[in-house]
């Protein structure tokens, strides 16, 4: 009595979808650091700073990429509530 569970995704279909996340991440990652190695001829109270706020953004970041993700979710569920009115698909 093993039941298999329909998966919404495939594989090759959640891969797609997590390179943007993957080059998101690391541009931001990205800029931080471009932001220290500008400042670094200021000297090192310039430098903590900029490394103090640095890490307060990536955490804003995260937290609205996390938001974002899941209003993403929300609006895909309500969309399957109408039997796939919003992307043209009934089923």
């Amino acid at each position: 009595m093993t039941e298999e569970k329909k998966m919404l995704f495939s594989q090759d279909a959640l891969k797609k979808l997590l390179w943007p996340l993957i080059i998101e991440q690391f541009l931001a990652i990205a800029m931080g650091m471009a932001d220290t190695v500008m400042a670094a001829s200021c000297g090192e109270a310039v430098v903590s700073g900029i490394s103090l706020v640095d890490s307060i953004c990536v955490l804003l970041i995260g937290l609205f990429t996390a938001m974002a993700s899941g209003g993403a979710v929300v609006a895909a569920m309500t969309g399957q509530g109408r039997g796939g009115a919003i992307y043209g698909t009934r089923r």
